[in-house]
């Protein structure tokens, strides 16, 4: 029972996973779509250099967040052919997340720079913006952190080790006082 049970588990998450993905494929094609049909063919004389760049960067970024999303929903399956897993759940957070983010900007981007303005190519640096805060608070900042506390601790036993010299001393110099007062007493 478990096992039927687990199997339907994997059968609704590949059914979610596909269905993400093609909403995700249109979506793509609707960005790429647009653009296309607005800034290529309808005002060609001002596609320049630079637009077929911007061009090109987006569909990359499509082709690399959906590929690696794709990649994520891979479902596994066993030798006789019977669904293991459905993939991974594409509705979590983390890395998913961020890729679907990104395709959805570049959409904006693709749709607002074909019919607004072209500073729209500047929401592409939040997004970099973005990433580069994420990488210092999840990568850099807990390894300075934890060296930050390493030298603490370094630096505190070498403080604890003066305080035991000076401790040492004061006790020292109590069993000298002491000796020569029982001294004098005799």
């Amino acid at each position: 029972p478990t096992h039927k049970m687990a199997n339907q588990a994997a059968k609704k998450r590949k059914q979610q996973n596909e269905q993400s993905l093609k909403n995700l494929q249109l979506a793509i094609a609707v960005g790429n779509g647009v653009y296309f049909l607005y800034r290529i063919l309808y005002h060609w004389s001002s596609f320049t250099f630079s637009y077929m760049l911007g061009f090109v960067f987006t569909s990359l970024l499509y082709w690399f967040c959906y590929s690696s999303i794709a990649g994520m929903a891979v479902c596994s399956y066993s030798k006789e052919g019977e669904l293991i897993d459905g993939g991974s759940d594409l509705s979590m957070s983390g890395l998913v997340e961020y890729y679907f983010d990104i395709i959805y900007v570049s959409i904006f981007v693709q749709i607002s720079t074909a019919f607004i303005s072209d500073k729209f190519w500047y929401l592409y640096l939040l997004v970099l913006g973005f990433a580069v805060y994420k990488i210092y608070t999840s990568f850099i900042q807990p390894y300075l952190n934890v060296k930050k506390a390493n030298e603490q601790q370094s630096g505190n036993a070498g403080q604890q080790g003066q305080l035991d010299a000076k401790q040492q001393k004061k006790k020292d110099k109590a069993e000298k006082a002491e000796a020569r007062a029982k001294a004098r007493m005799r």
